[in-house]
């Protein structure tokens, strides 16, 4: 390539970052500047501008009409959904709720006229990536390509944040607070209901095994540990530390086997209750329960959280509070589809109930109730 025409496809490539912001920052149908003025704006040929206008075209931007002039277009006619999964989807471990919400969120947009670009990363399970394994969204994304993007699992840190809450294009993640939307679970909640079903079944001494790194909404209080911590001195108990285990990630084999063998051997006694806030991790206390020969729920109570359409099992009685991952992905789903149609009304987080499922005794019934969604705005 001369070097002429290399100072041509930069200049080209210069006026088409120059424009884009502009287009995407416009509402659909506004009328866009015109290959005149884009010459004249920026001291380019006639031949250029209508260049760049044809890329904006390209890319679902704008629209051009003979005779007419250039408006903005509407994105979600002529651009997909991205939705990033960063996670390694072949890895045994990978969370099944994420691996669900990708899934029935591709499905919900397709069930509503829109199309799809599923992005799917090599971050094996408990991990967080510090930039994106699937380098391709941030690339189409960054660009303008994409009329909305839903973050099922994405990269952490300051930096993220920024590419997310200033982009033009509409966007929304699960558990995660550097998207302009955003979708969280009521684990809070779950570990209030669960501390007072234990409490009412005369348990003093409660444990808990998780991971330690969720959200929580609330003053003060640096994660479920330490929420678990005064929801019991709220009960009137005491918080012992050598019966909590929050540092596993669900993800890590064996880890709630270790978890609930050192709880088990606390100086200070056994515990008569047990949270176990994964699923995953409750696989794992099942094998640990059974290699200890502790008597469920004589010696202990167990409360555990689940998912919808993943059956847990286990040869004792125990309550679950259960999130269902199809009302995540119809939560933000609808959430930015709402954004990305200018809804100016539309919530901007909510946080999603659970179903609490009693726990069931030979010949007994199951006992159910569900708790309500919050949604803030602004």
């Amino acid at each position: 390539m001369s070097d002429k025409n290399i100072e041509r496809e930069l200049l080209h490539s210069k006026l088409i970052r120059e424009l884009r912001p502009e287009a995407l920052a416009a509402a659909a149908g506004e009328r866009f500047i015109g290959e005149h003025d884009v010459a004249s704006r920026y001291g380019v040929s006639a031949v250029t501008a209508r260049e760049a206008l044809r890329a904006l075209v390209q890319e679902g931007l704008v629209v051009r009409h003979r005779g007419s002039g250039t408006y903005i277009a509407d994105r979600m006619e002529f651009q997909p959904v991205g939705v990033l999964l960063e996670l390694d989807i072949s890895h045994p471990r990978t969370s099944p709720f994420h691996l669900r919400v990708a899934q029935r969120l591709c499905t919900w947009f397709r069930e509503h006229g829109l199309r799809i670009r599923l992005y799917a990363g090599t971050v094996d399970p408990g991990e967080h990536a510090e930039e994106f394994t699937a380098p391709e969204f941030a690339d189409d994304f960054s660009s303008g390509r994409l009329c909305g993007a839903a973050v099922v699992y994405g990269p952490w840190g300051t930096y993220w944040k920024e590419f997310f809450s200033t982009a033009h294009t509409p966007n929304i993640g699960l558990w995660n607070d550097h998207t302009k939307l955003r979708v969280h679970l009521d684990y809070a909640g779950m570990l209030g209901v669960a501390i007072d079903k234990l409490v009412t079944e005369g348990r003093r001494r409660i444990a808990l095994i998780g991971w330690g790194m969720e959200r929580v909404d609330v003053p003060g209080i640096d994660g479920l540990a330490g929420l678990f911590r005064k929801y019991l001195e709220q009960r009137g108990l005491d918080a012992d530390d050598s019966l909590i285990r929050t540092s596993f990630q669900p993800a890590q084999v064996g880890a709630g086997w270790e978890g609930l063998h050192e709880i088990w051997a606390s100086r200070n006694g056994h515990p008569d209750g047990l949270i176990v806030l994964d699923d995953m991790l409750f696989s794992d206390v099942c094998a640990a329960i059974a290699s200890l020969g502790i008597d469920v729920p004589g010696q202990l109570a167990v409360v555990t959280h689940a998912n919808a359409n993943a059956p847990l099992a286990a040869t004792f009685p125990f309550s679950r509070a259960v999130f269902d991952p199809d009302a995540c992905a119809e939560a933000m789903g609808s959430m930015l589809l709402a954004a990305m149609r200018r809804e100016s009304a539309a919530a901007t987080e909510q946080t999603l109930g659970f179903e609490w499922h009693g726990a069931v005794a030979p010949g007994g019934r199951e006992v159910f109730a569900t708790t309500e969604w919050t949604q803030r705005s602004g």
